[in-house]
């Protein structure tokens, strides 16, 4: 329902901007024929003819372009459009032009420089209005793009503070990842000091074996005898008789 009324005001409105534009083109002499809104000659007889018989009287033809700048200011008021003012301003000088037409008819001039001011007068305030309420979007509009900007600009330093507080963070875990790194290594290598520490420390037993081995390392090479040899078993020729020479089962090690 809404959509159709809409249309319907738009048609109307489409009608009376015609209409206005036509009146705008009006020059000395011509009037408006109000049954099709056009342009005539007031002194051509077949045009004087046409209004006789359509019943048309130059008061008839003034009221007709009245309704119509009424119906166009009205709509200006309602919707706020400077394109439609400017239209407006064009046809109320086209209108001027009927009191040349009808100088002879003080009355009627009088009447046209009326509607004149008062459709001037509506105009200059829509005007007003109209700048007004622009200057004020205008004013809204950079303060929503100035909120943006700060907006972005507190984004922008939100995200920079973030990143800068994560990557103090991962200083933070690579320091301590390195420092627990360092420590294991450290132990670790703690504990095998010590063990070589423990296996080299010295010992009333460890101290015999460490003396035995010195002395091997740096005595003689070992004179090996028979057990038998030594005790005097050798017959004359140094020779064993009882039993015969045979690689020794015993061999005893002494330090010469």
């Amino acid at each position: 329902m809404s959509d159709g009324v809409s249309s319907n005001t738009t048609v109307a409105y489409d009608k009376l901007t015609v209409d206005l534009l036509i009146i705008a083109k009006l020059q000395p002499g011509e009037t408006i024929s109000t049954p099709n809104v056009t342009i005539v000659n007031r002194h051509n007889w077949t045009s004087w003819l046409y209004r006789r018989i359509t019943r048309e009287t130059k008061h008839s033809t003034i009221n007709f372009i009245e309704n119509i700048f009424h119906k166009a200011v009205e709509h200006l008021e309602n919707n706020k459009n400077f394109t439609e003012i400017a239209t407006v301003s064009e046809a109320l000088r086209g209108f001027a032009v009927l009191k040349d037409t009808y100088s002879d008819d003080e009355l009627l001039c009088g009447k046209i420089s009326r509607v004149i001011n008062e459709m001037d007068a509506r105009l200059q305030v829509c005007s007003r209005v109209f700048a007004r309420e622009q200057i004020m979007e205008q004013l809204l509009a950079d303060q929503n793009e100035r909120l943006k900007q700060e907006r972005l600009e507190q984004e922008k330093l939100e995200r920079e503070k973030d990143e800068a507080e994560a990557y103090e963070k991962f200083l933070v875990t690579e320091s301590l990842n390195n420092d627990k790194s360092r420590n294991a290594s450290e132990a670790y290598f703690r504990e095998g000091t010590e063990s070589e520490d423990s296996i080299l420390s010295i010992s009333p037993l460890n101290s015999n074996l460490v003396n035995v081995f010195a002395t091997l390392s740096s005595s003689p090479p070992l004179a090996i005898t028979n057990n038998r040899v030594m005790n005097g078993q050798n017959g004359p020729n140094g020779l064993n008789k009882k039993y015969p020479q045979r690689r020794p089962w015993r061999r005893t090690m002494k330090y010469i």
